[in-house]
Parts: structure tokens; C-alpha cells; sequence
């Protein structure tokens, strides 16, 4: 939990460290995982900087933007540290589904590649969170639950550990999803993998809502994040429905 780390004359940020650190890890094991494919690898390949360029415009572009809304409704200040993983999250698959529009690829195969190097940077960058103070857990007294870290303003306190929680959820599907020979038939057809690690993402971050420090009832006991996770998760199943159906299908057509 060191903010800065000193290197000699050198001060570095812990919390861009971390996030460089979880863009080359989950950039390089997404560039190799993508070149596997069996259609359409080396196309997907080049995509690569293109998708992380668009991870960052979500994870801070839209937050920077949403930061400001958020402001505006509640009459608060804007945070100092303003950055939001599932925008990022969005704006990677956005930018997958345009790419393998343009080029005429098969779009499910690679997001279920790409959904576990993302977990895994997500769990690198949540270290970086943790030594900055941002996204940080509300003060409680229940001191079996607590650390003792600091906010975004840098006071400290026995706080939630909403960073070391989500870092755990992040690191057990990076684990599970990176290995598709344990995984159940229901999971096997291309896109199941995607929309499991969506469920599991909107619920995580839904849960993790009520313990942050950062926490604004927007609407009755929910936040802005709370209902943009409620859209993402109806959209998730919607598209796990959508899938189950067209896979039905064409089983039921080859079957003839």
C-alpha cells in the first residue's frame, strides 16, 4: 500500500505502474491467445493495440465523463482519481465487434480469448487501486473485514477491502476461464465464456457497490454504477438467451 515507490532519485506511481504492468501482461498473453485462432488469427493479431487503445479511451475517457454527470446530479465534487474498468471493458469489446465487422471475422471465438487476459490485467491493476486509495472500501469498525488503507485524499482508515476482493474474483476467473477443458458442455459453445465472465463482473461490482467508499444513492439505494451494471447484465442475458436460441438451431437443422 506504498502510493509511490522510490527509486533513488526516481519516484513512480504504484498506481501506473501496476496499470502498465496490466496492460503488457494482458496485452501480451491476448496478442498470443488471439494468434491461436484457427480462423482469422494473424487478423486479429494486428487488432491488438487498436483494442487497448479503445480499453483506455473507456477507462478514462467515459469515466472522466461520467465523473462530471455524477457531479452535476449529486452537487458533489469531482473525484481527484476518476476511472471505471467496466467502461473499459465496454469499449474493448465495442471495438472487437468493428474490427471483426471490417474484416469478416468470427467475433465470439476471440472475445472468449480475450476475457480472461482482461481479468488478469484487471487483477494486476486492482494493486495499483489498492496503494492509490481509489476504489476504495468505506471506514467500518468490523476489524476482522478491515485493512488499514487510505482513500483517494489520502486519509487513512480501517476500510472494506473492496480492492483485494474484487483482485480475488478477478485472478479465480482468469484461473477457470483460461482452461476450457474443465469447462461444463453448457459453456462450450463460442460466447458462453464471454457472457459468464459478464454475469460474474456485473455482480461482483453490483455487491462491491454498497461497501465503497465512494458509494452515492442515486436512485432509492442505488448508485449510477449499480444501475449501469443492472443494463449490462439484462443485455448479457438477453445475449446468453439470443445465443442458447441459434445454437438450438442449427442443432435441431443439422439434426435433419
Amino acid at each position: 500500500m506504498l502510493p509511490n515507490l522510490q527509486l533513488g532519485s526516481w519516484t513512480v506511481s504504484t498506481y501506473a505502474l501496476m496499470y502498465t504492468l496490466a496492460f503488457i501482461a494482458a496485452g501480451s498473453l491476448g496478442m498470443y491467445r488471439l494468434g491461436t485462432l484457427q480462423t482469422g488469427g494473424r487478423e486479429w493479431r494486428r487488432a491488438v493495440p487498436y483494442l487497448l487503445i479503445a480499453v483506455l479511451a473507456g477507462l478514462f475517457g467515459l469515466a472522466w465523463l461520467e465523473a462530471n454527470i455524477r457531479s452535476m446530479l449529486t452537487g458533489l465534487s469531482v473525484d481527484s482519481i476518476f476511472i471505471r474498468v467496466y467502461y473499459g471493458l465496454v469499449g474493448g469489446m465495442l471495438a472487437m465487434l468493428i474490427y471483426a465487422r471490417m474484416q469478416k471475422l468470427p467475433l465470439l471465438p476471440a472475445t472468449d480469448q480475450m476475457v480472461s487476459c482482461f481479468a488478469l490485467g484487471f487483477a494486476i491493476a486492482r494493486v495499483g487501486c489498492l496503494a492509490a486509495g481509489c476504489c476504495g472500501g468505506a471506514e467500518t469498525h468490523h476489524n476482522w473485514l478491515a485493512m488499514y488503507t487510505p482513500n483517494t485524499d489520502g486519509v487513512w482508515a480501517m476500510r472494506y477491502p473492496t480492492q483485494i476482493a474484487s483482485m480475488i474474483v478477478q485472478l479465480a476467473l482468469f484461473a477457470y476461464l483460461s482452461r476450457p477443458q474443465i469447462h461444463p458442455r453448457w459453456l462450450q459453445p463460442a460466447g458462453r465464456v464471454t457472457l459468464l465472465y459478464f454475469v460474474v463482473f456485473c455482480s461482483e461490482r453490483f455487491i462491491l457497490e454498497f461497501f465503497r467508499y465512494d458509494y452515492r444513492p442515486l436512485l432509492g439505494p442505488l448508485s449510477l454504477p449499480h444501475l449501469l451494471m443492472l443494463v449490462l447484465l439484462a443485455v448479457t442475458l438477453f445475449a446468453f438467451f439470443t445465443i442458447h436460441n441459434l445454437a438450438g438451431q442449427t442443432s435441431l437443422n443439422s439434426s435433419r
